[in-house]
């Protein structure tokens, strides 16, 4: 949808009354009866449309229905991806994380090719394209069945809207399925049957439903009807879509596809998921899965991981566990609550807009203005003058990857301590993590009135100060309780002989930006309630 800039902001949005409108009407709703008004085909070959959050051919329930629709008709299975640059733009999403996503697609295909089944891969600059490209597609394969797995953000929903509308008008089928989460979003409900929205009775509830679901994996298919037509392997577009290359040190930090993806997962549990629950939040302690860009464009399932858990670690249900497996599950579970939040409690947070629409009126500090440029360009660069957040950003940099626990730290440094937009970190994110993932990106960037002390935090979380060390040469030699803040601690003349900066003269003073931070959020819901009365 077209967005207007509103207050000021360099970040396209709706309206408030608009984003109230968008959650009144709850667009997933409107897509699921839409589809329901579907007429089932009896005839043709059918279709697998792949998107950015599902590329693996095993366990995938789209695919598997899809494959299954064929083979019941005696006909042939196709599948399609197609690349809209514009879409993926429109969220920020970076060069490495399109090449990381890529570089898994072209295993994929390869994959595919060997079970007898093409993979078309097309690209385009606009929703409309990509209606008229899958219609087209439909069309040539002598399809009347599309498949696909259902992505929950508002624009992928509209988008999904005019694909079926499309259809339909074809007399052709569109079937959505659940395949991001274990369970369907809006499942978990209250007493009065509303969604939950708060996370702890959320994963209360959710433990007990997933312990009663059967987890077996989907196998990958093969092609059930005859072969292929050859020209259907390749497309003309392919050759400059694959031609975009992850730097070669991500490289190999992240192979993409399942295979690597499932590898990482094993050793995770092997090695490291006991450990998680005391450690997780420990940098310097290499505890943690780094599974996350492999879930965020479906490389590997959740129910892979919680098949892998139960298999390797001998696990007979969740929520009983005393080492580290329910601390890393409560974290899969976590996804599942940020997309029930997105698809039918919220939907308007992935518009650029605050889950409480009140902090929308927050008055933050211009990033055109001097001390917003100053701030800005310390920010993205890791030289805050404060180290726990400074190797954050050095570690999100170099590797496309942040520890969460750093993550929670440079967030609230740039909207509390800074008081620059929180947009403006959510799409540095968007650009330069490869697990980069909408709704978990914009729940945690929502604006609320937690603010984190960064030097409090490296003594809690980096004792040692080894994550600091690691990631800030210019500290490599300082020792003791002056590493977690140089500036303040050590002599001025032995300071400045590090190299390292100094904070901005705003942020010398961390419990007068604090005041000042919570000063501007409070205003802003009294500011709503004013208007209100």
């Amino acid at each position: 949808m077209k967005r207007k800039l509103s207050n000021g902001s360099r970040f396209r949005h709706p309206t408030l009354e608009r984003a109230q409108e968008v959650d009144n009407v709850v667009p997933f709703a409107s897509l699921q009866a839409k589809l329901n008004k579907s007429k089932s085909s009896n005839s043709g070959s059918a279709v697998h449309w792949f998107r950015t959050k599902d590329l693996r051919a095993e366990d995938n329930v789209g695919l598997t229905a899809a494959a299954k629709r064929a083979e019941k008709h005696g006909s042939s299975l196709f599948t399609i991806f197609v690349f809209n640059s514009e879409e993926l733009r429109s969220h920020g999403v970076g060069n490495n994380r399109n090449a990381f996503m890529l570089q898994g697609l072209k295993a994929l295909k390869e994959q595919l090719k060997k079970q007898g089944i093409p993979l078309a891969v097309k690209s385009c600059k606009s929703t409309k394209e990509t209606v008229d490209i899958i219609g087209d597609f439909m069309k040539e394969t002598g399809s009347f069945t599309l498949f696909a797995n259902f992505e929950y953000e508002y624009d992928e929903i509209m988008r999904d809207i005019q694909v079926v509308d499309r259809l339909q008008e074809n007399d052709m089928d569109f079937q959505l399925l659940h395949d991001q989460t274990i369970l369907e979003p809006g499942s978990l409900t209250t007493s009065t049957h509303s969604p939950r929205k708060v996370f702890t009775p959320f994963w209360n509830d959710w433990v007990p439903a997933v312990n009663k679901l059967d987890l077996s994996l989907l196998p990958v298919p093969k092609q059930p009807g005859t072969s292929v037509d050859e020209k259907f392997f390749n497309s003309k577009d392919e050759a400059d879509i694959f031609d975009t290359k992850l730097d070669t040190s991500l490289e190999k930090l992240w192979p993409a596809g399942h295979d690597s993806g499932i590898e990482k997962l094993n050793h995770f549990i092997d090695k490291k998921i006991d450990r998680y629950g005391n450690e997780r939040s420990t940098p310097a302690k290499d505890c943690v899965s780094r599974l996350s860009p492999y879930f965020a464009l479906g490389f590997i399932s959740a129910r892979e991981a919680l098949v892998a858990i139960k298999e390797r670690k001998d696990v007979k249900s969740f929520g009983t566990s005393t080492n580290g497996v329910d601390s890393w599950v409560r974290e899969l579970a976590f996804r599942e609550f940020y997309r029930q939040m997105v698809a039918v409690v919220c939907p308007h947070i992935v518009m650029n807009v605050p889950m409480s629409l009140k902090l929308n009126n927050v008055e933050f500090v211009d990033v055109e203005s001097k001390e917003g440029k100053d701030s800005w360009d310390r920010w993205v660069s890791g030289t805050t003058g404060y180290p726990f957040v400074d190797a954050g950003m050095r570690q999100l940099n170099s590797e496309g990857y942040m520890h969460n626990r750093l993550r929670m730290n440079v967030a609230s440094y740039l909207k509390m301590t800074m008081l620059l937009d929180y947009r403006l970190g959510a799409n540095y994110f968007a650009n330069h993590l490869l697990d980069w993932d909408c709704c978990n990106n914009m729940f945690g960037w929502d604006p609320s009135l937690t603010v984190f002390n960064p030097v409090l935090q490296a003594e809690k979380c980096d004792p040692a100060g080894n994550y600091i060390r690691k990631w800030i040469p210019e500290l490599r030699n300082v020792f003791g309780k002056a590493i977690f803040d140089p500036y303040h601690r050590m002599q001025p003349k032995e300071f400045e002989k590090l190299g390292y900066p100094a904070p901005q003269e705003r942020q010398k003073d961390l419990q007068d930006c604090k005041k000042r931070a919570l000063e501007r959020y409070k205003r802003a819901y009294g500011k709503i309630k004013q208007e209100e009365q």
